[in-house]
C-alpha cells in the first residue's frame, strides 16, 4: 500500500511539473501575440502577416525544443 501510495505522489509530482511549465510557455506565447497585435494594429498588413509568420515559426522551434508532446 505504501508503495503504492508513493508511486502515485511520485506520478504526480512529475505530471504538475510537466504542467507547471507548459502553462509557463502558453503565458509567454500569449504574450508575445498580445505585444505584437499591438505593434502591429493593422492585421491586413504585409508586415503583420510577415512578423506574425516568423513568430509562429519561432514558436513552433520553441516547443520542439522543449520536448513536449503535442497531439
Amino acid at each position: 500500500m505504501k508503495k503504492l501510495l508513493f508511486s502515485s505522489m511520485l506520478v504526480f509530482c512529475i505530471l504538475a511539473a510537466h504542467a507547471s511549465s507548459l502553462v509557463s510557455l502558453i503565458t509567454t506565447y500569449q504574450a508575445d501575440v498580445g505585444a505584437l497585435g499591438r505593434l502591429y494594429p493593422n492585421s491586413l498588413s504585409i508586415a503583420y502577416f510577415e512578423r506574425f509568420d516568423r513568430l509562429y515559426t519561432d514558436w513552433l522551434k520553441e516547443l520542439k525544443k522543449s520536448r513536449l508532446r503535442i497531439a
